[in-house]
């Protein structure tokens, strides 16, 4: 272990040498190779098999005889082909034996040359199921794959591709999960060589007995999955010059909260490349593929950096030699060093692999990575021009996008702050309200917590939910690009002529922002907007023309939700069932909640049921003792949809937080949605609460408590509710977004 620790801090050391000498653009085209493209997993992968396959992983499903005769499900079978005349035929035949043939067969040829159409064409006349044939000249793989997926007639893909011989119960089982359980997404089966003896199938096939299922990145030669999770992910990245894009499409997959099968029934045995030549291009094609997408950054740096360690050292000695010979050293002395040198290196290489054939598999195994660190490396060259291609593709269904909607009162482009479905608050909510009012509204999102958008997707009719580059929107006039948090600064100038919105809605603290990119912001901006008075008196002494625009409430939705009847949710049920008051929080569980009078509050009122919604932001409600009380009940984060089925069963809504700099400043979103429920509101005295008579202010935790028990008497009060909801109704998120919008017509935007 200690000389592992040594090995790696003089790699470092070696590291920050090299660095420290290289020329700057040398210096950033290395961070460019280190820069890993990150696995996130958020699968959950389920075993199908028989009894009779010994594997020792968890969850595990048994596929019985019965569950093979299912049929419920109808299937597209998709394949790509270029040039395979000696293969396609071959392939043919394993497809007619199939135990479970496909509902159609789908194949994009990418402009065969030689006789794959016509032998195509021939089989069409024999095909036991329907065939379409689709001729795109020139498509990469990915591109094909797409084609092919798009223009199924059915919901369940299954792909392969014509290199490969299918085992005959291939296609039954590796739709069998599909059958046995509706909520799989993914299914994926065993890649096995057709010449065991080969060098392809000791390095480009992973054995059964090495594999662990939830870990494995299966080959698209032998997946199938529901054509919404493919565009969930946004499809095969067409903007790749060639090879990679299962893999990059695998982390796609694994990024998505999806239940997955791994079969190992399902078995195709792959016709891999028959030369030394040809096994040299595949491994160069793929090592290239992952240096323009970053995958397995790191495994390849190590590969590289080995090997630029020996060429530097290589480089050391040859200017060692010629230092000596310059200054006389005898020829013949130096000749005999280098040969003991040699002989040294050798002797150790034959005693490390003694036979020929340990030799033969040392070289080629130095051979294999040598061309993969170089393919890799060469692939990160490439990755500029692969990065254009993507943001190309992106621009061509942003023209759709724009075509579509061309009659729109504006664009606004919001750079990302929260993932979409994480916490709605103000930015989701100025942007639903924006679209409703006739604007069409970009939504970009990092995908950081729950969002998984791989381009662009319409959530709702003029809101479009983004993941791309921002150069993308270069090609738009004009745009409105709406900031919520000022280290955007740096991106306006990715944007032509933008008309900048900075909408100041949180103390920098809790954006994590610096003072100096705030100040930026405020110089720069067009329109300047905050929601609270603390945070409008402090902008407005640099920006006078500051609009002060407080959060609302979407009180359309909410007021229609109370009039509905709803099944009371589960973990509700049991507090619903104890009959006593329910005193309701909404929102983060974060530092600046008020724990300790949480506490000492409902020590003091056993009779009352707390119930708190909403994430744990920062992990301070690990730090009380709050939920070990036994009338506090944490339900955890729920969906913008779910919320107001609990929200319209509290008694009393609370806002517990501490007076600090943060909260300040807070304009608090649930006051409003409490208002909307039409229950009484109890708050510390948080300044922008002031403003609403309606609301009950507890200064101290004795005032806190009795506030309660009145909230309590107003709960039953029919007029009071009337004041609660023209509080709502007067302070709705249309109400707030037609302030900026009179603004924007007032400018001319």
């Amino acid at each position: 272990m200690h000389s592992e620790m040594m090995n790696i801090l003089r790699k470092l050391r070696l590291n920050q040498l090299i660095l420290k000498t290289l020329p700057r653009s040398w210096r950033e085209f290395y961070y460019l190779i280190r820069r890993e493209f990150p696995l996130i997993d958020n699968n959950q992968v389920i075993l199908f098999a028989s009894s009779d396959i010994k594997f020792d992983y968890t969850p595990r499903k048994t596929i019985h005889e019965d569950d093979l005769r299912l049929r419920n499900l109808k299937i597209s079978l998709i394949t790509t082909c270029l040039n395979e005349e000696k293969h396609i035929q071959e392939w043919f035949d394993s497809l007619i034996k199939q135990t479970r043939l496909p509902d159609e067969l789908v194949i994009v040829d990418g402009g065969s040359r030689d006789r794959t159409l016509e032998l195509i064409k021939n089989f069409e006349n024999i095909s036991p199921c329907p065939i379409k044939i689709i001729q795109k000249p020139g498509v990469n793989i990915a591109s094909g794959r797409n084609i092919a997926i798009k223009n199924a007639t059915y919901s369940l893909i299954v792909c392969t591709d014509i290199g490969v011989k299918l085992d005959p119960n291939w296609l039954l089982y590796i739709t069998v999960p599909f059958e046995m359980d509706s909520e799989i997404q993914v299914s994926y089966g065993l890649t096995c060589p057709l010449d065991h003896n080969s060098l392809y199938s000791k390095y480009l096939v992973q054995p059964l007995e090495t594999i662990h299922p939830d870990k494995f990145l299966p080959s698209s030669r032998n997946i199938a999955f529901y054509k919404s999770i493919w565009e969930k992910v946004g499809g095969y990245p067409e903007w790749l010059r060639d090879a990679g894009e299962d893999t990059y499409f695998d982390f796609l997959l694994k990024k998505i909260p999806a239940k997955c099968a791994f079969v190992p029934h399902a078995l195709v045995k792959w016709l891999g490349p028959t030369t030394y030549y040809s096994f040299i291009k595949t491994i160069w094609r793929y090592s290239f593929g992952d240096g323009e997408t970053g995958i397995f950054a790191n495994s390849y740096w190590t590969k590289f950096y080995n090997y630029f360690a020996l060429l530097l050292k290589l480089m050391i000695i040859t200017i060692i030699i010629g230092f000596l010979l310059l200054i006389g050293v005898a020829q013949w002395l130096v000749i005999i060093v280098i040969l003991l040198g040699v002989i040294s290196v050798l002797y150790k290489l034959l005693k490390k692999n003694p036979t020929s054939k340990k030799w033969k598999g040392w070289l080629t195994g130095h051979i294999v990575e040598l061309i993969q660190a170089s393919g890799f490396v060469i692939g990160v060259a490439n990755r500029f021009s692969s990065e254009q291609r993507h943001v190309a593709i992106l621009e061509n269904e942003l023209s759709l996008i724009l075509n579509k909607y061309a009659d729109v009162k504006g664009v606004i482009i919001y750079l990302p702050t929260h993932d979409w479905s994480f916490m709605f608050q103000r930015p989701q909510q100025m942007a639903r309200a924006f679209a409703k009012s006739g604007y069409l509204w970009f939504y970009c999102t990092n995908n950081e917590k729950t969002d998984f958008i791989a381009s662009f997707f319409e959530v709702e009719e003029r809101l479009i939910l983004c993941h791309i580059p921002l150069n993308t929107f270069n090609t738009l006039q004009n745009p409105i690009v709406y900031i919520g948090a000022p280290f955007h600064v740096k991106q306006l100038d990715l944007f032509n002529s933008p008309f900048i919105i900075y909408d100041h809605y949180d103390d920098l603290v809790v954006s994590s922002s610096r003072f100096e990119d705030h100040i930026q912001m405020l110089q720069r901006a067009d329109m300047v907007i905050t929601t609270s008075d603390r945070l409008y008196q402090e902008v407005s002494l640099i920006r006078t023309d500051t609009l002060l625009v407080p959060n609302g409430v979407d009180y359309e939705l909410i007021a229609s939700l109370r009039s509905m009847s709803f099944e009371i949710p589960k973990d509700m049920q049991s507090i619903i069932t104890l009959n006593k008051p329910i005193i309701g929080y909404s929102g983060a569980l974060a530092s600046w909640l008020d724990y300790n009078l949480l506490e000492q509050v409902a020590k003091e009122q056993p009779n009352y049921e707390f119930v708190l919604i909403g994430v744990n932001y920062d992990h301070s409600v690990d730090q009380c003792t709050l939920l070990s009380l036994p009338n506090v009940h944490w339900l955890g984060m729920k969906r913008y949809e779910e919320l107001f089925k609990y929200l319209l069963l509290f008694d009393v809504g609370i806002i517990p937080f501490k007076i600090n700099q943060i909260t300040l400043s807070t304009s608090p979103i649930k006051l409003y949605e409490y208002a909307a429920c039409q229950k009484p509101i109890v708050t510390t005295p948080l300044p922008e609460c002031f403003k609403y008579p309606e609301v009950i202010i507890g200064r101290t935790p004795l005032e806190f408590l009795d506030g309660l028990n009145h909230a309590m008497q107003k709960s039953k009060d029919n007029e009071f509710k009337k004041k609660l909801d023209e509080l709502a109704k007067s302070n709705s998120w249309i109400n707030r977004a037609q302030l900026i919008i009179n603004l924007l017509n007032d400018k001319q935007v």
